[in-house]
């Protein structure tokens, strides 16, 4: 049987396979008329740039060293409008009180209930002496005492200069948290003596031995005594933990002040540098200045406090807020224009403009802290008079009333503030012109000159300081070194980059009229970056500084390419952290104002930027309303118990992406006129239909030119969220009000391109196209029909 078959076979192949081609034939045509098309033509984003430039400078003057300056010119730093400047060894001869030199020891103590029921008692004392505060013996060292023991010790509690003495003792047992107390003991002397002593605490728990000396001085107070017994009780609140300053020096100034005879505590602070809320050094040196004026006639009564203060003076920069809290004062903010003491105006310039917020005095008796606690912050001193509890607050070391941050109280030294330390401030200042200046959020100088007029108490605002005219005129700051400079320059610079990419377009080979087939665009990023730069630079410099002579003439011309392989260059970047800059919880300013987020990604399409800023409206209503309408405190209390937040948030974002029009010359309906690529969709498909009828042989489609373009805008929306269990019936509530502003930017635009598409006619005929008998068959219909009817006849002749 096989072999018949084959012999068959090999009889009568010529038909067969002539059956098979034609079959064959049917289908590639089919296949050829169904095929698609793509094509593509170039569209490169980029940016070219040329700039000239040519300057001609002629300095020619001799500069001034500051230093040398105030070494030879500056001999006299005394107040010039007072009548008396003590430095630190000078008595303070219009004072008559009677001093005496105090100290206060501990050196045994019994206890009667260790309030502890298994074991030992862990003992310490805290001990307040006029406000001086101690905690004896210090934290871990505490005395292990059962009931009925006693222990000997040797705790040096106070050593000072007063007119008067207050002593609190108490005694603790350390529990770790909520430490158990023994009670304590208070005493208080208007006239200080000797006294060796023991007493029973108010609870009886313990008994504290302890002895007290106080020598009379039979001499005036010196200002060092005066400084230290009157320096303000101290805190720390700062944020980038620049912590106590490294110097404190201070002078005592005796003057007529508008009919008070009064003496000026003048006390300058000092940091190493001043660094913003991220941690950036913003300049090397930081100075401070607290003046207390005190009213001789009325027992050392303090009548003025002036400090710089960022938070209740509502002016821009922080460095020039003046709060001056005065006797008698309304509440107003003035404006002064003040002249700067003659023998200054070479150093800090001839006069200075400030913005000066006055409050009363009597506002420290209940002064409203930055964490809404009211506290009196007039405090007994040292030396037995009346001072003032201060806040170092914010990194920029501003000054506030009142208790905030780390409790410091007197431990801290105040050093002279003498003639020499002035001399060497002033002289500083050099330093602060030769180190130039840096950009951090704005121009700054790298080292902060002195700017104090110290040589002034008694004329207003007191504080006088021309800092703000030094950072006005930062230009002339950098330029305070130059000399003796011809320099003539010209330069040609250029660049060019290129972002290189494409369209491609796919298209069925043919369309037929009466017919709809689709287009699918696409934009290709290339992996490659390219950049071009151009420059031309020629300089002729003539220097000239005391003996030291230069003239030369420099000229260089070049380009320079550097292709950058995208592909590698987002794995690079990825690896140094660079691929993406993303912040949460920024800053949060006084519980009011949140900068919540911030996404920075380097990439050509797709989201650029987004970030989110909260406003807390419930603490800011509790705020404003609680402190203009006091009564109203209580209603937010209680409300305080069902609201968990109040927000209004704006979420900001940047958006690039690439947009074009499409068209046709000719009778073709599209059914998209505008695409958009983005990040996410780089190809856009859609119909097209032409017309029955049509008998162009081509269409066109033209595509415009390519539009590269950022989105910006802020979608708002309100919060409000309610407190446990009240959130159970009643859930979040957030309300999305809309996108505002917003605003589309077109950055650049690069050529678009035209294609063609061919369009399958019928084939032309004599026969009359009106009768269908006389309708052309189709090619594969002939041939189909062909081969139902040749199979047959061919398998009949094998057999």
């Amino acid at each position: 049987m096989f072999i018949d078959k084959y012999k068959m076979w090999e009889k009568k192949p010529p038909l067969i396979i002539l059956i098979i081609v034609l079959l064959l034939s049917s289908n590639s045509y089919v296949a050829q008329a169904q095929g698609t098309i793509t094509n593509e033509f170039d569209a490169n984003f980029g940016y070219q740039y040329n700039k000239s430039l040519g300057s001609f400078d002629d300095i020619n003057f001799t500069p001034q060293n500051l230093t040398e300056y105030v070494y030879q010119n500056l001999t006299d730093t005394t107040a010039v409008d007072a009548n008396t400047t003590y430095e630190w060894n000078d008595p303070i001869t219009t004072l008559n009180d009677i001093y005496y030199n105090i100290t206060v020891d501990i050196y045994q103590i019994d206890v009667f209930d260790d309030k502890d029921t298994f074991d030992a008692g862990e003992i310490y004392f805290s001990t307040s002496v006029n406000n001086y505060h101690e905690r004896l013996p210090a934290e871990g060292s505490e005395l292990s005492l059962n009931d009925g023991e006693t222990a000997f010790v040797d705790f040096l509690i106070f050593n000072s200069t007063s007119t008067n003495l207050e002593v609190k003792i108490e005694v603790f047992d350390d529990d770790g948290v909520a430490d158990d107390s023994l009670g304590s003991i208070f005493l208080q002397y208007d006239s200080p003596m000797n006294v060796t002593n023991s007493l029973n605490t108010d609870t009886a728990d313990a008994k504290v031995y302890f002895n007290i000396i106080a020598i009379a001085n039979n001499r005036p107070l010196t200002a060092g005594e005066l400084l230290n017994g009157m320096k303000p009780l101290l805190n720390i609140d700062d944020e980038v933990g620049n912590d106590l300053p490294d110097n404190v020096f201070g002078r005592v100034l005796e003057g007529d002040d508008n009919g008070t005879d009064a003496l000026v505590l003048q006390y300058l602070f000092y940091w190493p540098n001043e660094r913003n809320l991220l941690g950036v050094t913003l300049h090397n040196y930081d100075f401070e200045l607290v003046l207390i004026y005190l009213n001789i006639s009325d027992g050392l009564s303090p009548y003025r406090l002036v400090f710089n203060n960022y938070f209740y003076t509502d002016d821009s920069d922080p460095s020039e807020d003046i709060l001056i809290l005065e006797k008698g004062a309304v509440e107003e903010t003035i404006e002064y224009n003040t002249e700067i003491t003659t023998d200054l105006n070479m150093l800090i310039g001839t006069s200075t403009n400030q913005t000066v917020r006055y409050k009363p005095l009597s506002a420290v008796e209940n002064w409203q802290y930055a964490t809404l606690q009211y506290t009196n912050a007039s405090k007994m001193s040292m030396a037995g008079y009346t001072t003032f509890e201060l806040t170092v607050e914010t990194n920029y070391h501003n000054f506030d009333i009142g208790p905030g941050g780390d409790f410091i109280g007197y431990k801290y030294s105040v050093e002279a503030l003498n003639h020499s330390i002035i001399q060497t401030l002033y002289a500083e200042i050099q330093t602060a012109l030769e180190g130039g200046t840096h950009f951090v959020f704005s121009k700054t100088p790298v080292y902060s000159p002195f700017s104090f007029d110290l040589m002034q108490v008694f004329k207003a605002p007191y504080l006088i300081s021309s800092y703000g005219q030094i950072i006005e005129n930062i230009e002339m700051f950098d330029k305070a070194n130059d000399a003796g400079l011809q320099l003539d320059q010209s330069l040609d610079i250029g660049f060019e980059v290129v972002f290189p990419a494409k369209v491609k377009y796919t298209h069925d080979a043919e369309i037929n009229p009466g017919s709809t087939s689709s287009i699918s665009i696409e934009l290709e990023k290339s992996d490659e970056i390219i950049l071009i730069l151009t420059y031309d630079y020629s300089v002729h410099i003539n220097f000239s500084y005391w003996f030291m002579q230069l003239d030369t003439f420099y000229n260089n011309t070049g380009e320079i390419e550097f292709n950058f392989d995208t592909g590698l260059l987002s794995p690079a970047l990825s690896a140094l952290g660079l691929d993406e800059f993303a912040y949460d919880d920024i800053f949060n300013f006084k519980d009011f104002i949140s900068f919540d987020s911030l996404v920075i990604t380097p990439k050509l399409l797709g989201t650029l930027m987004a970030g989110s800023i909260s406003l807390n409206l419930w603490n800011v209503l509790e705020f404003v309303l609680g402190t203009a309408f006091p009564a109203s405190k209580i209603i937010f209390k209680i409300l305080g118990f069902f609201i968990e937040n109040m927000d209004l948030t704006a979420e900001f974002f940047i958006e690039s992406y690439v947009d074009t029009t499409v068209s046709s010359n000719d009778d073709l309906t599209l059914t998209a006129s505008t695409i958009k690529f983005t990040e996410d969709a780089m190809v856009n498909t859609f119909d097209i239909t032409l017309p029955d009828g049509t008998t162009a042989k081509q269409v066109q489609i033209d595509i415009a030119d390519l539009a590269y373009k950022m989105d910006m805008g802020i979608d708002w929306s309100f919060n409000l969220g309610f407190k446990s269990p009240l959130n159970l019936i009643i859930p979040d509530f957030k309300w999305e009000i809309g996108t505002y502003p917003t605003y589309t930017a077109e950055i650049q635009k690069t050529n678009g391109g035209s294609f063609l598409i061919d369009v399958n006619q019928p084939s032309e005929t004599t026969s009359n196209a009106a009768d269908p008998s006389n309708a052309a068959v189709p090619l594969d219909l002939f041939f189909g029909v062909l081969g139902i009817v040749a199979i047959p006849v061919i398998i009949r002749k094998m057999r």
